[in-house]
């Protein structure tokens, strides 16, 4: 599904419009989805909307999603964490460590409550930034948090590698 100013205005509307602007791509066989917004309200719709992309999306291998707007992004909800159950791999674009953490804690979480694995088949963290004056490192706290989720899921036996990657050439 691309994304286009419908999606970012479904995306901060009403649940019931929500969940009957995704029932129209209930294609039985969907395996990338892609979120791209440089607004905030529009994340927070689309976390809002996890329930009905389980069941609307439950095939989806690859998960990207960009967040490159100015301003924080409210953290994911935790019911994010238990749609697609077939993920495989989960790429976060963002220009900055905030807006990681605003995925990576809400992952935490989830992972110390204890209710499900979250992603049992997830093999590949892909951390992209695309800036043209930061560091290509993660800063402290992110560093850290994505150790965390490693060493959570990897007690449970579901390892996965990451890849950081930055972009300088992107702006």
């Amino acid at each position: 599904m691309n994304h286009n100013h419908t999606t970012e205005k479904a995306a901060a509307s009403d649940a019931t419009y929500l969940s009957d602007y995704f029932s129209l791509f209930t294609i039985p066989i969907v395996h990338t989805f892609t979120f791209e917004s440089r607004w905030p309200v529009a994340w927070e719709g689309f976390c809002s909307a996890a329930p009905v992309l389980r069941s609307t999306f439950a095939s989806i291998h690859t998960l990207r999603f960009s967040m490159m707007g100015e301003g924080p992004f409210p953290d994911a909800h935790p019911e994010l964490f238990d749609a697609f159950p077939e993920l495989r791999y989960f790429t976060i674009t963002a220009h900055d460590d905030r807006t990681f953490r605003s995925c990576l804690h809400p992952w935490i979480s989830h992972l110390v409550d204890g209710t499900s694995a979250s992603w049992p088949k997830l093999v590949l963290l892909t951390l992209r930034t695309t800036t043209t004056a930061g560091s290509d490192t993660m800063d402290d706290d992110t560093r850290d948090a994505v150790e965390l989720i490693k060493s959570l899921r990897e007690t449970m036996g579901l390892p996965f590698d990451l890849y950081r990657h930055c972009d300088r050439s992107a702006s």
